[in-house]
């Protein structure tokens, strides 16, 4: 047999890398065969690993006349994209030893000489050796199939489906309950849904109960996974089925109080989807007694779920009433938003101030944007009273909106006093500085801040920054003097420039021993790097005796023996 592929277009399919790799399995392929096909053919083989691989590779003409691979697949954990090293060893194999591979007669050829009963038996024994195949044989539809028959071709694929997926292993993959049979009945189900117009009434009446059989699959199967996703394409063209029946077939009787009932509980179930039109061309061809009914529901829908649902469910009201939304609507919609800013700025300008404290956020209250609204309706005072209210770590933004509000309304000595009480009892660089610009006597006022700071550890940090900032080296000096723990306030205060060298090499020395004690090599290096700080301070022959007295370790840690003399420290 002549070669079918050459070795280049074989090489072309697979990278380098892989080609070589694939060259120690060529030998042991085993199995081999081709099928002809009308449009390429398609070669076979086993490969063996750390356990056996089916590979394929169909081979067909190319862009000039000459072979060139079209598509390829491995059964091993790489090989989906078909460029796995054992792919290369089928390619190479082909390209240098076709006639090694054995020729199996065509598959059509084969199915065309069977009668129906042969082919019945045939996938019988498929079926009882792969039973999850099941699935392709629903999804096997024609126009020969009555329509009587969807129904219950549905259920057993939406059974079979349900069988083959395990929720468990499947609830974080990407690919999902196997739909092909649903979705091949769905394709087939809207080819006779186009000539609605001109089927029988009992053609129109077998389809809703196709489209009511997957509604129910997708309930049932939502039910018995306890979830509810997966299937939403699947639900939706089984809803839309539905709607489309309803407006273009005469559907009369218990078949059209269950398919209505059936939509009434998808929209009842959070899963209609009311941005279609096909929602509102349903809802225009109903009779009043169950327009009545839907719009109900969905009223019913708008009081009782979540804010996000909820402005859904108005907004779908108020186009189904129809006319211009009232004030009623408004107010309704507005409460239904996340952001409750404009319904508060609503109920202002109509004088609903008790409402509109109600309706403040428990969280981030926008103080200064909703000042002019409290102001408009004379209500500032009540405003003032919900930002002294305000807890946790969203109270200090209230007080200083509160403090510039003071300041900007002429209240002087309340903003002093403000800035005074947090300056103590809540510190920070921000109060520090608002209660530096208002004081008569800032010494004074620092003095008593201090004081009342001293003994707190909780405080510490915010004093110390103060101490700092005010360039008060004894004080700054006291506060850390003892500090066992945290480096980061001994190098605050070392690096003073009032501060002393003899103190200021303490604190660096203490900032070190603290730094080491990690024992790994970036905490070497971090110590060594504070400790270079001693060399500008106290000489560098003075940094390389202190390092030594308070630092024996660097005797058996050569790690940090090394990041010191780095630093020029030893």
């Amino acid at each position: 047999m002549s070669h079918v592929l050459s070795e280049q277009a074989a090489r072309d399919w697979v990278e380098a890398r892989e080609w070589k790799k694939g060259e120690p399995y060529v030998r042991g392929l085993t199995h081999l065969s081709v099928r002809p096909g009308e449009a390429a053919q398609e070669y076979r083989a086993q490969a063996h690993g750390q356990e056996a691989y089916r590979v394929s590779v169909r081979v067909g003409p190319g862009r000039i006349g000459q072979a060139q691979v079209q598509s390829a697949a491995c059964s091993c954990p790489v090989g989906a994209g078909g460029g796995c090293k054992h792919v290369a060893a089928l390619l190479n194999r082909l390209s240098n030893d076709p006639g090694a591979f054995v020729e199996l007669p065509a598959l059509e050829a084969v199915l065309d000489d069977l009668d129906a009963p042969a082919l019945r038996r045939l996938v019988g024994r498929m079926l009882a050796k792969a039973p999850e195949l099941e699935t392709l044989l629903y999804a096997q539809v024609g126009q020969t199939l009555p329509a009587d028959n969807f129904a219950p071709r549905i259920a057993a694929a939406f059974h079979s489906m349900a069988a083959s997926y395990d929720h468990t292993e499947q609830w974080d993959s990407e690919d999902g309950p196997d739909t092909e049979a649903i979705e091949a009945l769905l394709a087939e189900l809207e080819r006779r849904r186009e000539g609605l117009t001109d089927l029988s009434e009992d053609e129109a009446a077998a389809l809703t109960r196709a489209y009511l059989a997957v509604l129910d699959g997708v309930d049932s199967f939502y039910e018995q996974n306890d979830i509810d996703y997966g299937l939403d394409d699947v639900q939706e063209e089984g809803l839309l089925g539905l709607y489309d029946l309803f407006v273009n077939a005469d559907l009369e009787g218990d078949l059209r109080e269950d398919a209505l009932e059936a939509v009434r509980n998808e929209i009842a179930s959070h899963r209609a989807d009311f941005g279609r039109d096909e929602f509102f061309d349903f809802y225009s061809v109903l009779h009043q007694d169950e327009r009545r009914s839907v719009y109900d529901l969905i009223e019913t829908l708008s009081r009782q779920s979540a804010s996000y649902r909820r402005r859904t469910y108005l907004n779908v009201l108020i186009e189904l009433r129809g006319g211009e939304p009232t004030e009623a609507d408004t107010e309704a919609l507005l409460r239904a938003d996340h952001d409750p800013t404009p319904l508060i700025l609503f109920l202002l300008e109509r004088g609903r101030v008790g409402e509109a404290l109600q309706a403040l956020p428990k969280r981030r209250v926008p103080f200064a944007t909703l000042r002019p609204a409290f102001e408009k309706a004379a209500a500032l005072g009540q405003l003032e009273e919900a930002a002294l209210r305000v807890e946790s770590w969203e109270k200090r933004d209230a007080l200083l909106w509160l403090h510039d509000l003071y300041r900007e309304t002429g209240r002087g000595a309340q903003a002093y006093r403000m800035a005074q009480v947090q300056s103590q009892q809540n510190p920070h660089a921000e109060w520090f500085s608002r209660l530096k610009k208002q004081s008569p006597d800032w010494e004074k006022d620092r003095a008593a801040v201090i004081k009342a700071l001293w003994k707190s550890e909780a405080q510490r940090d915010e004093l110390l920054k103060l101490v700092v900032a005010e360039h008060l080296t004894e004080q700054a000096f006291d506060l850390v003097k003892n500090e066992k723990r945290d480096a980061g306030r001994l190098l605050r205060v070392s690096r003073m420039p009032e501060l002393d060298a003899q103190r200021a090499a303490l604190l660096l020395i203490r900032a070190g021993q603290q730094l080491i004690a990690p024992r790994q090599r970036h905490a070497y290096a971090q110590a060594a790097g504070v400790l270079k700080e001693l060399i500008p301070r106290v000489g560098q022959d003075e940094a390389k005796v202190l390092v030594a007295t308070h630092f024996p370790e660097r005797q058996k840690l050569p790690a940090l023996r090394d990041e010191l003399g780095k630093a020029g420290l030893l």
